[in-house]
């Protein structure tokens, strides 16, 4: 079946075109062909570049957008963070909106027939644990029977058993470690350790210890330790479930608020007070860039980390009617905002940033206590 009969047809009316661009057919049709001929082992040429078969389908496609092979490989491997940064970097590379959303579109398509057709995530040889390691862990697990150790120091040194593992792992290339840390998986060093070592510790609803767990997953918990895990898991989601109310009352605020203001007509509103900001990572660097300093020059490329800067912000803006170009900054603009638009966008963006702290609660319950999350500093 060729890619055009199977295109879904909201595409076509979401870009208002009556049949699919010729690269689009072109590009999906290797690529298709490409997947139904090869193994998920082989290399293949694409552009006169020999690649695994994963990186050749994806280079296919951001090469019509203007990606280097070079330029792809910043964003290697292709996990959900990276597939972000590489959508943000290919709006940017490219102007042609209508282009950049068959682009990503032609990712999403392939990232889907690769998965398919793979669908491969661990192999049974993965959960094989050292002969040496597991005499470790016997030992630890005779201290904390025998007193020697309490469940706290038994939690950490499991944790630090975890690590020497991720680091073999890791030198001898197998593919568990490599899947969990690809796969933008949280507290990386807990995963290797509940699924291979001792889940460790466990809480109760009222975030003291219930039970340590010295079993793993992969060798199976006895019934009780199962019961500890369900009532550790019970906590997390319930104070996810409270959490995650906050940040949608919090954004609605925000957009009663913000719906009244909107891009002033004025340049520059002419405010001396600026916002300073300490780089303390790469996330703080590169969200000013497009953002003008306090002399009124624009910021085009990411300060170093450790510097401190003094920017032009909204909070300082004196414009009647708005919010100014200086004081806003360029990336409204490069989006195609004009003067006199709301600035709505500014609250989703802070919504999707919240939303996704409530979310990471979930993930607190090994814990001692749990922590409350202060949606005002993840601001």
């Amino acid at each position: 079946m060729r890619i055009e009969e199977i295109v879904y047809k909201d595409y076509l009316i979401f870009t208002k075109q009556s049949e699919l661009p010729e690269y689009v057919i072109k590009i999906m049709n290797e690529d298709l062909q490409l997947l139904s001929s090869h193994d998920a082992t082989d290399k293949v040429k694409v552009r006169n570049k020999q690649l695994p078969l994963g990186v050749a389908l994806v280079y296919n496609i951001v090469a019509e957008a203007g990606f280097s092979y070079d330029e792809l490989k910043k964003f290697l491997p292709l996990t959900k963070k990276n597939l972000a940064k590489l959508l943000s970097a290919l709006y940017k590379k490219n102007n042609d909106g209508i282009k950049n959303i068959w682009i990503q579109w032609m990712l999403q398509f392939i990232g889907f027939q690769y998965g398919t057709k793979y669908a491969v995530s661990y192999q049974a040889s993965d959960f094989v644990v050292p002969d040496d390691v597991i005499l470790e862990k016997n030992k630890l697990v005779n201290k904390l029977n025998s007193g020697e150790i309490d469940a706290v120091e038994f939690d950490e040194k499991i944790k630090e058993l975890a690590k020497e593992l991720i680091k073999r792992y890791e030198r001898e290339g197998r593919s568990i470690s490599d899947l969990i840390h690809s796969g933008g998986a949280k507290n990386e060093i807990s995963n290797i350790q509940r699924m291979l070592l001792a889940r460790g510790l466990s809480i109760n609803s009222k975030g003291e210890i219930n039970k340590v767990v010295t079993t793993s997953l992969a060798e199976g918990h006895k019934p009780d330790e199962y019961v500890a895990g369900a009532s550790e898991a019970i906590t997390s989601q319930y104070h996810k479930s409270r959490s995650t109310a906050k940040p949608g009352y919090l954004v609605r605020s925000l957009n009663e608020l913000l719906s009244q203001i909107h891009i002033s007509e004025k340049e520059d509103c002419g405010s001396k007070k600026c916002l300073e900001l300490v780089i303390t990572n790469e996330l703080i660097a590169e969200s000013i860039l497009n953002r003008y300093d306090c002399n009124g020059k624009l910021i085009t490329s990411p300060p170093r980390i450790g510097t401190k800067i003094k920017i032009r912000s909204p909070l300082y803006c004196k414009a009647e009617d708005g919010i100014c170009r200086k004081c806003l900054g360029e990336i409204f603009f490069k989006k195609g905002y004009k003067p006199g638009d709301p600035l709505l966008i500014v609250s989703t963006s802070i919504a999707d940033a919240l939303t996704a702290s409530a979310l990471k609660s979930a993930h607190t319950g090994t814990k001692l206590n749990l922590q409350k999350v202060d949606f005002r500093k993840e601001i």
